[in-house]
């Protein structure tokens, strides 16, 4: 009996133990289907470190076979430095008998890959540890992602902090030098550079923050002509320029000792076609071909681009305020400006001289304070009716009276602008014409007796004369006006000129019919001074021009109750207002009158501005002067003590001695002396001194003044 209970103890125990083999053969089985079918890695090592367990997804880590990999140490798997870390994680774990999770960085076939791990302590039955197991992630692609998110944060925030520098700073020296600045502060930019260059490639001014040592070199490479590839490819065309291969492609560049971290992004400086230079950056290696890194450096430089041309245009806008402020100050006629409350909101010095008073005696005036009874209603009416845009002769004459209680005759030529804000003022050019007036009623009343003598005088003037009787018929023309007009003086005399306008003067013009409505509407209404410029097309025994026509009634003598017109020309003043048509509306009339040479010089005393009254005057055209010693327009005798004075003006800004108007010898290119009168004037463009000369030929009138005072001996003699 005790032999059969044995007997099925034995069988029982056999069976159990048969069950269990079955299941843990099961299990295994299981265990082996999960290793080979996770994605994640699953390794377990003993406590010698030795792998005892890894799954298919390690072997293809570490490109081993599973059999290759049991039994080795993380030393043989991995650099030394990594395996160390592995080693002090599993220790942890051993130690402290808990669960470690960590994020680990390995470096697998020359690249860092990074891994979310999580290890337990590995027990046997009796819950003793025999080792440790683990499980882990691989989170490369979505650290890299998050790197690169924070480096683009990063450098948007530099871009940000530039674009508000730009809406401030107009310097264009601080906003670049800042530009370099600002991009490296947020570090997503290692460094960053920035070369201005001209035409030919050279440098002329270079930035940088962040380059260290390298700067210099670079500086010089750039100033000896020695582009870097990079910035000749960026040269040549739009769009972000990186090198691929610095090793190979930039072996002379001074940066190339950072190129195994770094890489170099450059883009032209660009804008409205004009190639101010490059920006360049420093990025890390492997953020520099994002199309995202790449594109933001676009923008960065195409702002800038537009940053510089805006500095540009206000350097040039100023530099033309500065130029016109200049020939407003020193011209020979009166220049005002007017509100709408007839209040002097501006006058220049002349129309100081001419009033007989200082500024400040004139500015917020009225106006009217400064006329004659005779002329306070003609002037007001004029005035309110071109301030409600009526069409009124912009030249006309009047009286004004000096401080010291003188009365002068002056011509005025104004005109209706709107500033900035809508309200209208009205801009005037003042002439005294006080002389002329006085020296014209003497040849008048004395026109009868000498009328052979002043025809003599009137034939030698550049200026064409019509005289008319109180028929309006022709009386006289000089040859002046035969040169402009394409007429003969036989075939005019006596003949009304009326007729002669609407039959054949009128047609040479190129407004005919305005011509005609002009001249016209003046025999109508003999009372006034009349003055309006008019175009003279080429024509059988005429050549093109402009002429400034001017006519009064003649108001005694012979011919009282007819009328003199005056035909100046001005084709030369014209071209002048050509070439100044786009510089600010207030300074336009300037041109009009730009007869005489005006001459700008520098510093050294070498002309830098030049006009065609200059050429006309002194012979030399502005490519042989520009460039030269003003110094050479003056005979030798005058050019040591110029030369003092230069001295002097370089020195204290101010030339000792010249004062106002003056009379000085003119030298011309042909070696010919003239007398000239000239006004002098010395200003700044920030650091820079410069001068401005307006000079007036006066030998005509000397030769005019010499005769009339021998006519004058003859005509007491008779």
């Amino acid at each position: 009996m005790a032999v059969h209970e044995a007997t099925n103890d034995r069988s029982s125990d056999e069976a159990k133990r048969l069950r269990e083999m079955a299941e843990l053969r099961e299990s295994g089985d299981l265990l082996q289907a999960v290793l080979e079918a996770a994605e994640g890695i699953i390794f377990a090592k003993d406590l010698d470190g030795r792998y005892v367990l890894a799954n298919p997804a390690f072997s293809r880590l570490v490109n081993l076979p599973l059999k290759e990999i049991i039994g080795k140490r993380d030393e043989e798997l991995f650099p030394k430095e990594e395996a160390a870390r592995l080693r002090a994680g599993d220790a942890t774990v051993v130690e402290t008998e808990r669960p470690l999770s960590s994020a680990d960085r390995l470096t697998i076939g020359g690249k860092e890959r990074v891994f979310v791990s999580t290890k337990v302590p590995l027990r046997d039955k009796s819950g003793r540890i025999i080792g440790i197991s683990g499980f882990a992630t691989e989170i490369t692609d979505e650290i890299r992602i998050r790197d690169q998110l924070a480096h683009l944060n990063q450098t948007l925030r530099a871009i940000r902090a530039v674009n508000q520098l730009i809406t401030q700073e107009k310097d264009r020296a601080r906003l670049l030098q800042g530009t370099c600045e600002l991009l490296i502060e947020t570090r997503g930019y290692h460094s960053a550079w920035i070369a201005l260059l001209d035409g030919n490639g050279g440098l002329t001014a270079f930035f940088h923050a962040g380059l260290d040592d390298e700067a210099a070199s670079l500086e010089k490479m750039l100033k000896n002509g020695e582009l870097p590839e990079c910035v000749r490819r960026a040269r040549e065309r739009s769009g972000v320029v990186m090198i691929g291969n610095p090793a190979s492609e930039c072996n002379d560049c001074p940066l190339l000792g950072k190129a195994s971290e770094q890489r170099e992004l450059t883009a032209r400086l660009e804008y409205g076609g004009k190639v101010y230079g490059v920006v360049s950056v420093s990025v890390p290696r492997e953020y520099a071909a994002i199309r995202e890194e790449q594109e933001l450096l676009r923008g960065l430089a195409r702002d800038v681009s537009f940053a510089l041309h805006a500095i540009e245009a206000d350097e040039a806008r100023r530099e033309s305020e500065e130029l016109y402020r200049s020939i407003v100050e020193n011209s020979h006629a009166g220049i005002l400006v007017i509100d709408e409350a007839y209040r002097f909101i501006y006058v220049n010095d002349e129309l100081c001289r001419i009033l007989g008073r200082g500024c400040e005696e004139i500015l917020g005036h009225d106006f009217r304070e400064f006329l004659d009874e005779e002329s306070r209603d003609l002037a007001t009416e004029r005035y309110r009716r071109r301030q409600r845009g009526e069409k009124v002769p912009s030249r006309y004459e009047f009286n004004v009276v000096r401080k010291d209680g003188e009365k002068r005759r002056v011509g005025i030529s104004s005109t209706v602008i709107r500033d900035s804000t809508g309200r209208v003022r009205t801009i005037a050019q003042l002439l005294d014409i006080t002389d002329l007036v006085h020296a014209e009623e003497k040849l008048k009343e004395s026109e009868a007796k000498y009328r052979s003598l002043i025809e003599d005088v009137l034939d030698s003037s550049s200026v064409g004369v019509f005289i008319l009787d109180s028929d309006f018929k022709v009386v006289w023309i000089n040859r002046a006006l035969e040169r402009y007009f394409g007429l003969r003086r036989e075939e005019v005399l006596g003949r009304d000129k009326r007729e002669l306008i609407r039959t054949r003067i009128k047609d040479i013009f190129e407004d005919p019919d305005g011509f005609a409505e002009k001249v016209l509407s003046s025999y109508e209404d003999n009372t006034y001074v009349q003055h309006f410029e008019c175009h003279v097309l080429p024509g059988p025994g005429r050549e093109e021009r402009w002429l400034n026509h001017w006519s009064q009634p003649i108001r005694s003598g012979r011919y009282a109750g007819g009328r003199v017109e005056h035909y100046t020309d001005i084709t030369v003043r014209k071209r002048l207002e050509a070439s100044l048509q786009e510089s600010e509306e207030q300074f336009r009339f300037v041109a009009e009158s730009a007869a005489d040479a005006i001459i700008i010089g520098d510093g050294e005393g070498k002309v830098v501005f030049w006009n065609k009254a200059a050429q006309e005057i002194f012979g030399y055209t502005a490519e042989e002067i520009v460039g030269r010693s003003i110094a050479l327009l003056m005979p030798e005798r005058f050019r040591k003590n110029f030369l003092k004075r230069m001295e002097q003006q370089r020195k204290t800004g101010e030339v000792p001695g010249i004062r106002g108007r003056m009379i000085q010898t003119g030298l011309r290119k042909d070696g010919s002396e003239f007398p000239a009168e000239i006004s002098y004037a010395v200003w700044k463009d920030g650091d820079d001194m410069f001068s401005t000369t307006i000079i007036h030929d006066i030998s005509e009138r000397m030769v005019e003044e010499k005769a009339l005072k021998l006519r004058y001996i003859k005509l007491d003699r008779i």
